[in-house]
């Protein structure tokens, strides 16, 4: 029997998971939600910030994790690196759209930036789909680009 708080914990984690996944609000191009079940996996985060001070580069890697969703990879990540804390907004019918990392916002009206997010293995280019359903691979490297380029999204099917 698990005591302490990790018992409730994950189970408040999957009751939410569930509901959210009945809902209709994590989606994942046709596959199964991976909520906390996935198989182990091993993925790193960067978080770039090109465009204003104070820049920064920063690396996450995640070893030996549940495979899930993106937001959830994002808020382990937070917890074992402070600097990548991060804030978002969830857009009806779209999910998560990530604004911050490490305090740092785009600002598309200000100066054109935004975060980006893609994957650094050939192949993979940009996310087409967002933190709520991108479901990284093993040994992928995610990357999330605060930047005021343009960048081709042409590989996604809605661009």
């Amino acid at each position: 029997m698990m005591t302490g708080y990790t018992y409730p914990f994950c189970a408040v984690l999957c009751l939410l998971f569930m509901e959210v996944s009945i809902s209709g609000l994590l989606v994942n191009d046709g596959r199964q939600p991976c909520s906390l079940c996935g198989s182990p996996i091993d993925v790193t985060l960067t978080a770039i910030n090109e465009v204003r001070e104070p820049r920064f580069n920063f690396t996450v890697n995640l070893r030996q994790t549940a495979q899930r969703e993106l937001i959830l990879l994002l808020q382990e990540a937070a917890e074992a690196d402070g600097r990548f804390n991060f804030t978002v907004s969830y857009l009806k019918g779209l999910g998560f759209f990530v604004e911050k990392i490490n305090h740092q916002v785009g600002d598309w009206a200000k100066d054109r930036s935004w975060w980006h997010t893609y994957s650094e293995q050939p192949g993979y280019g940009a996310h087409c789909e967002g933190v709520s359903s991108y479901v990284p691979d093993h040994k992928e490297s995610v990357v999330f680009l605060l930047t005021n380029r343009t960048l081709s999204l042409s590989r996604c099917p809605q661009v």
